[in-house]
């Protein structure tokens, strides 16, 4: 069985190393080269995924382009003939040309708080924190020319709890990324992938998020949404963040929670007490002691004097 891994994330090399202790060793690994992967944004990157897949013994292949539309790329994939390719941590859609060298197609997974068809699109599970939606239908499914549309071969459904942050849930679906794909494998040795089709009707699909979504603006923002966007934006991602205007700067927020005992703070002011930082949204105050001045020439912001943020 030649399996071929296509990934860049610490996701992609949990599942390396899991595949490989349990005597499923792919054939080789499909990741950006150095030279792209140093010239893209991508949110828990594994910069070191190279060397560790070498070091267990896995071929590497670094490709010409992150959408493999190269001729470079397509000759690699029409040469090796792979049976099976396992896809976690590739945030481009897979040409045509390259599925259709796959003998037993390469299959991905994807969760969001809606079960497929509903949920495509982009960052479906940053989407399910921010909506506040409290479970996840986490898919292993089989690519097809459309995005998200192809045969599901298995779905893991779970809980988000309030206080989970993104980080938190992206554990859970590594957890079944690990087992699915180790059962993928040996499901495709033994000759029979059980698939089964996706309805066919219109469909929820999640749009992109960036850099300017995790903009948080209390005076417009009721506290709990405020929460449910941190959660979202958190590490691995870029983190949500405010814009202090007396300052001119971001002021970065990691984790927060409701502060029901503070009442006197005006709705889009922000106020420092010590090393918390509160802010006030329309309907409630959030507090944080995990934060950062984005501007390095801010040292320290006087205590009990409210600025303005949004």
């Amino acid at each position: 069985m030649k399996v071929c891994v296509f990934g860049n994330k610490s996701t992609t090399s949990a599942v390396l190393r899991h595949l490989t202790s349990h005597h499923a060793k792919p054939h080789s690994l499909v990741t950006l080269s150095k030279e792209n992967i140093s010239q893209l944004e991508i949110s828990g990157v594994d910069r070191d995924i190279a060397s560790q897949a070498e070091s267990l013994g896995i071929h590497v292949y670094g490709t010409a382009s992150y959408g493999l539309k190269s001729t470079y790329d397509q000759d690699f994939f029409s040469k090796e003939a792979f049976d099976l390719g396992i896809c976690t941590g590739w945030q481009r859609l897979i040409p045509q040309e390259i599925l259709n060298t796959f003998r037993l197609g390469i299959f991905g997974w994807h969760g969001s708080g809606f079960n497929l068809p509903n949920g495509r699109g982009r960052s479906p599970l940053n989407w399910t924190i921010r909506l506040g939606m409290h479970e996840v239908f986490h898919n292993c499914f089989k690519y097809a020319e459309g995005a998200d549309t192809g045969e599901i071969y298995d779905t893991l459904r779970f809980t988000v709890n309030k206080d989970d942050y993104i980080a938190d849930v992206l554990e859970k679906a590594k957890a079944h990324i690990q087992d699915s794909a180790l059962s993928l494998i040996r499901d495709a040795a033994n000759g029979s992938i059980p698939l089964s089709q996706q309805a066919n009707y219109p469909a929820i699909q999640f749009p992109a998020l960036n850099e300017a979504s995790g903009r948080i603006y209390p005076s417009i923002m009721q506290g709990a949404d405020v929460i449910n966007i941190i959660r979202s934006c958190s590490f691995p991602f870029p983190g949500s963040y405010l814009y202090d205007q007396n300052r001119n700067t971001k002021i970065r927020i990691w984790k927060a929670e409701i502060n029901e005992g503070i009442k006197d703070l005006r709705i889009g002011y922000a106020r420092m007490v010590g090393k918390v930082l509160l802010v006030r949204c329309r309907d409630a105050v959030i507090s944080s002691n995990d934060f950062k001045f984005e501007s390095t020439k801010i040292d320290k912001v006087a205590d009990s004097i409210d600025f303005l943020c949004g």
